[in-house]
């Protein structure tokens, strides 16, 4: 029940400090090392692929007793010898050597303690085991320091989000640049087919005034007349305008 006391605070931690989605927690993963089988209770991912690795396995019994007890002899061999069973633990995590089994652990793992009462008393038992653990890469962590950890990690991966989306925005604006210039040459070519149907009509149109409709009324005049009367059609003034330039700007036809 002890060690699930460590394992349940931990997961407890990463909920309230909102990296759960960031936050593997490696229960039936292991790792075969020199020491024997390592199994991390936790890997935090961190931007860039790198990871921090979180081990609850930390010995509590000496450590809640001698916080139970009153001051005198037998309080201060409990409190030395829950902080020797806590160094024990911390040359153990050093000697696994997670950053090298773990992909992309950074150089040190964080060994968490559930209560901030259990690293005073360790502290109390072992005046340099901080120091120590440091110098092995072991970082000592409880509830709240290590709180404060998830929640900077947390901050960064909502900055690597807020990078994402700018580079998402930017990569997508410039693509619908592109399909914006695409659009606006195929309009630009009709624009151009237009003009040129437009001339051609009216090129046609003319030819109709000049050479037919004589005939036509010449026709008409001589006693040749139809039952249906001959419709004055009109040129086609209006241009199509240049997409890419100003309104009602004429389109030279290629």
């Amino acid at each position: 029940m002890r060690g699930r006391w460590g394992e349940l605070t931990l997961r407890r931690v990463a909920e309230l400090a909102g990296m759960s989605a960031h936050c593997d927690f490696a229960e039936q993963a292991s790792f075969d090392t020199d020491e024997g089988r390592g199994r991390p209770d936790m890997v935090v991912r961190l931007p860039g692929g790198r990871t921090i690795v979180v081990d609850a396995k930390a010995p509590l019994g000496d450590g809640l007793e001698a916080l139970e007890m009153e001051a005198g002899s037998r309080r201060t061999t409990a409190l030395g010898q829950h902080a020797r069973l806590v160094r024990r633990h911390v040359e153990t995590l050093a000697a696994r050597s997670y950053a090298s089994l773990v992909p992309g652990a950074p150089a040190f793992v964080v060994l968490f303690l559930p209560s901030d009462a259990l690293l005073a008393a360790a502290v109390e038992g072992d005046r340099s085991l901080v120091e120590s653990a440091l110098q092995r890469r072991v970082v000592l962590a409880t509830p709240a320091t290590f709180f404060a950890l998830l929640a900077g990690v947390a901050q960064s991966w909502g900055q690597e989000r807020l990078s994402q989306g700018a580079e998402r925005v930017a990569a997508l604006g410039q693509e619908l640049s592109d399909r914006l210039a695409g659009f606006t040459d195929h309009l630009a070519r009709l624009g151009s087919a237009v003009a040129k149907t437009v001339e051609l009509y009216n090129a046609a149109l003319g030819s109709f005034d000049a050479r037919v409709l004589p005939h036509a009324r010449r026709l008409r005049e001589a006693g040749a007349q139809g039952r249906k009367e001959l419709v004055v059609l009109a040129p086609v003034e209006e241009r199509p305008r240049d997409p890419r330039g100003e309104p009602n700007e004429a389109i030279d036809p290629p």
